[in-house]
Formats: C-alpha cells, sequence, structure tokens
C-alpha cells in the first residue's frame, strides 16, 4: 500500500481485464501502473477485432498515416516515424489486439 487512496485502489486492477468499454463489442479495460512516473496510470480499452467503433479508430488512424506520409515527400527523417507507426499498427491488427 502506497498510502494515496487512487494508487490503493488502482493496484488491485493491475493485470485484470474489467469487462466493458465500448457499446459496439466486448470489450475490456486493462490497467498498468507507471514504472518512471509513480501515482501515473494507464487504462486501455481493449476492443474485439470485429468492433466496428476499432474499425473506425483503425480507419482514422491509417488516413491519417497516408495524409502525413504524402504530405512529408521532401523529408525522409519524418518519413521514418511514419512508417515506423504505420508498422506498428499493422502489428496490432495482425495480433487481433488494438
Amino acid at each position: 500500500m502506497s498510502g494515496h487512496p487512487v494508487d490503493d485502489l488502482m493496484i488491485q486492477f493491475i493485470g485484470s481485464q474489467v469487462p466493458g468499454g465500448c457499446d459496439d463489442c466486448e470489450a475490456h479495460q486493462e490497467v498498468e501502473s507507471d514504472l518512471d512516473h509513480p501515482g501515473i496510470w494507464n487504462v486501455s480499452t481493449v476492443h474485439d477485432i470485429t468492433c466496428p467503433t476499432y474499425r473506425r479508430m483503425v480507419a482514422r488512424d491509417i488516413e491519417t498515416l497516408r495524409k502525413a506520409w504524402n504530405e512529408s515527400k521532401d523529408n525522409p527523417v519524418r518519413r521514418a516515424e511514419i512508417a515506423k507507426h504505420g508498422l506498428a499498427l499493422a502489428e496490432l491488427l495482425e495480433k487481433g489486439k488494438p
């Protein structure tokens, strides 16, 4: 126990999957602590790969990457960053976990 009420509450959820988070699928929440920054917590929604809401978010991310790619044709450093983000998105899609 850290002594801070929020930390004491959140610690209980580390490693668990809390049901809910999306009206369109059987999503769940995952809780992580930021080890480098005590007191900072990350709560992520994990959607089903077939979720229409998730699909809209992915389509938006792909369109954002495409636009950034087209706008950075003379900047190889920026294109490398965009490619890195694109690969990370592709890996998530392949695994079936947003």
